[in-house]
Formats: structure tokens, sequence, C-alpha cells
């Protein structure tokens, strides 16, 4: 990242000005004060020379923007940072428009054959009596049955007590001819016996003789 010479100005003067700013009001609170004079003092001996001043051999910013000097002593001082985070997201773009289709994959390896499908070999109907039938599905060594019944007319000769008479069923009784509305075991002509009069009893011929 290139160096800004005026950010690097400003961030040296800052931190001469910390350093030295205790020792300038030092100096200026000395200099406020009034000397007294005093008697002039021998010539002292001549000093040591002082150790060599440090320099500034360089500068750079590194990528989390902390400013980095090196001195002339080969020593390192790091300032900063002095560049400022990244700030929020911007808005949203506009959609950009659609590519270009892409290539046809290959064609994937063939599956595993599925099993047969019902056909009409699958299916039969069986009569199991006069008025019930049997549909049959086979599919394999499964097999499922379905019975539908109709409530068709079937002649039952003379009502006899004790039977059992499903819906459809006509029987003869006191030379009358009844059919079950619903399943019953009563009496034709009782009250609520599921009959209902088909053909009524004639009367009597006249005798003969």
């Amino acid at each position: 990242m290139p160096l800004d010479a005026h950010e690097l100005a400003r961030a040296t003067a800052d931190i001469v000005k910390a350093h030295t700013a205790p020792l300038l009001r030092r100096i200026e609170a000395l200099e406020a004060r009034k000397p007294e004079r005093g008697e002039p003092g021998e010539k002292g001996d001549q000093g040591v020379p002082g150790p060599s001043g440090v320099g500034l051999a360089g500068a750079m910013i590194d990528r989390s923007g902390v400013l980095i000097l090196t001195l002339s002593n080969g020593e390192s001082l790091e300032i900063g940072p002095v560049i400022g985070k990244d700030g929020p997201p911007g808005e949203k773009g506009e959609k950009g428009d659609t590519g270009e289709r892409g290539e046809q994959g290959t064609q994937g390896e063939k599956g595993e054959r599925g099993p047969a499908g019902f056909s009409l070999e699958s299916f039969d109907v069986i009569p199991t009596d006069e008025r019930t039938i049997e549909l049959r599905f086979d599919a394999g060594d499964t097999r499922h049955t379905y019975e539908l019944e109709f409530p068709v007319t079937v002649y039952r000769n003379v009502f006899k007590e004790g039977d059992t008479y499903a819906r459809g069923d006509v029987v003869t009784w006191a030379g009358s001819a009844w059919h079950a509305d619903r399943e019953t075991k009563e009496k034709p002509g009782a009250p609520e016996s599921g009959w209902s009069l088909m053909v009524k009893k004639g009367r009597d011929g006249k005798d003969a003789k």
C-alpha cells in the first residue's frame, strides 16, 4: 500500500509533540523563574561525548492500518491504526442478467428394473352365490380380494322359522309372496318384520260341487 507523506508527517508530528510536551512545560517553568546571578564558578573539565542520536530509517502501513516506523538503531515503533475500519456494506445492487445455459451433463447410469405393473392377467371375477361376486387382484405372492353384493331378487321357497333371510330374498307365506327389505328372521306379516307384501293371496274359488 503506498505511504501518504501527509499522513506520515501528521503522525510523526503527533508523536514528537507527545514526547516533547513535558520537556517544553519544564523549560517554560524554568524560564519563568527569575534566576539569581551567582558568582562565576571555576571552569570544569570537558564532559564525555553523548550517544549518537536516533533517526528515522523507514515507515510502512500494514494491512490492519498500523503505521510502523523503523529507526536507525534497528528498533521499530508502531503507531495507529492510522486508517479507519471498513464502513457498513452498501445497498444491494440490481440483479444481473441470466448467464448462458451450460452444457448438458452426461447421462446417468441405468437404474434397476422396477416391479411388474398391473395387467388383466392379474385380475379375476368369481361368483360366490346368487347375488355376490368376488374381485380378485394378484401381484406376485400377494392377493387382494373384494366382495360386492347386489340385492337382486332370489326366491327362497316357503318361509321357514329360524332361518335368516337377506335383503332381496322372496318367500311365500300364508298364500302370499313376501320381499325382504333387510336381513331378518321375523315372520312375514308381523309388525316391523322387515318384509313387504309382493303378491297377496287370492280369494278361494267356489266349490265345484
